[in-house]
């Protein structure tokens, strides 16, 4: 499982063959914890268990869910009218007006003892609306935050890829059970390690930014970058962790390194959700206006 910050939390190794899904338990261990799933994961079962353990979640509705609207706060000028009607049938009656505006209501989803009550959100698209359900209270988050935060599930997509090209754990020859384990745990370890001075670097940065003094600043970290350059620098971290002295200087003299080859280059052009979350952003920078030929 992987925290809002990109860092994995909590973990379970289990067979390749198995799908994730039946092993994601949502209980009381899970209370004050969030939680954002693609559709392979959702189910009115899991929403439940959500609300009952104080989780906030955030997912897609799945297409074949009819929800049906029990409030409807934003999309239409009437909203007496959407009052217990089906949703898909207020779509094509136009009770609900999309024309690039949010919808956001209160749904019930399911019969009989499976019903679920939860908030929807819809948000318009260059390839059309989106609808997600979530339990966060509107007071503080709006449709598009709820949108935007979905978005940050592509994180675990982006961490499988460090996980594989940094950890290297797609290489793995372990043919016993307990020499498996300890493989994906070295390589686990690794990419925290990563992560953690990532994130270390991202706050700093933010900081940085909201001093006066501050210059134009520098971009985060690409985490399949530093794994790179932390796997060519093997010997001397372990040198480092293996002194007796504090060896500050080097430290920061090998940080000062991963700073200059494994900065993000694609920052600016393209910012990752977190990034813009985090307030990692900064305006593109303008080439310099070419010279004018000199005539023959």
């Amino acid at each position: 499982m992987v925290g809002g910050n990109g860092q994995s939390y909590a973990y379970k190794i289990t067979p390749a063959r198995d799908h994730d899904s039946p092993h994601l338990v949502v209980d009381e261990a899970r209370s004050g914890t969030g939680l954002i799933a693609d559709l392979a994961y959702v189910s009115l079962q899991r929403l439940a268990a959500c609300d009952e353990h104080d989780v906030r979640y955030v997912v897609r509705l799945k297409d074949d869910w009819k929800p049906t609207v029990d409030r409807l706060v934003r999309g239409t000028g009437f909203p007496e009218m959407a009052v217990g009607g089906d949703f898909d049938a207020l779509l094509e009656d136009d009770v609900i007006i999309r024309g690039g505006h949010a919808i956001d209501a209160d749904v019930t989803l399911g019969r009989g003892a499976s019903r679920v009550k939860s908030r929807m959100v819809g948000i318009a698209t260059p390839k059309g609306y989106c609808f997600f359900l979530t339990n966060l209270p509107r007071r503080t988050h709006g449709p598009v935050q709820v949108g935007d935060i979905y978005r940050v599930r592509w994180e675990i997509e982006i961490d499988n890829k460090v996980d594989k090209a940094g950890a290297r754990m797609d290489e793995l020859e372990a043919r016993k059970p307990v020499s498996a384990r300890i493989l994906v745990l070295a390589s686990m370890l690794n990419a925290a390690i990563a992560k953690t001075i990532i994130q270390s670097e991202s706050v700093a940065i933010v900081a940085a930014k909201k001093r006066p003094t501050d210059p134009a600043g520098r971009g985060p970290l690409h985490p399949i970058s530093l794994m790179r350059w932390m796997a060519s620098s093997q010997p001397t971290i372990v040198r480092l962790l293996l002194a007796e002295g504090e060896e500050i200087f080097d430290w920061r003299k090998l940080m000062s390194l991963f700073r200059d080859y494994a900065a993000d280059t694609s920052w600016r052009r393209r910012p990752s959700v977190l990034d813009v979350i985090q307030g990692l952003t900064a305006p593109m920078i303008k080439p310099p206006p070419k010279k004018a030929a000199k005539p023959a």
